[in-house]
């Protein structure tokens, strides 16, 4: 199952993904993917597994308001 990761709006720099981390809430699911909401500081603990093998993953920012918007591609 791909994995969409909500960025908020205007952040850039690295982001983080801690699987597996006791007491952490479990990955909700959207649309057939399971969603992972970074925090302002770009990291995200969830007591899900690490998914494994191939899938297409999507990257889109968040306002506040909970608006997605597609990142920009580039490469």
């Amino acid at each position: 199952m791909p994995d969409l990761f909500l960025i908020p709006q205007g952040y850039s720099g690295w982001v983080r993904v801690e699987y597996e981390v006791k007491g952490a809430p479990s990955l909700k699911l959207l649309d057939g993917y399971r969603v992972s909401p970074l925090a302002s500081n770009g990291l995200f603990k969830t007591s899900s597994g690490q998914p494994q093998g191939w899938a297409q993953d999507v990257y889109k920012f968040v306002d506040a308001r909970g608006k997605f918007t597609d990142l920009p591609q580039t490469g």
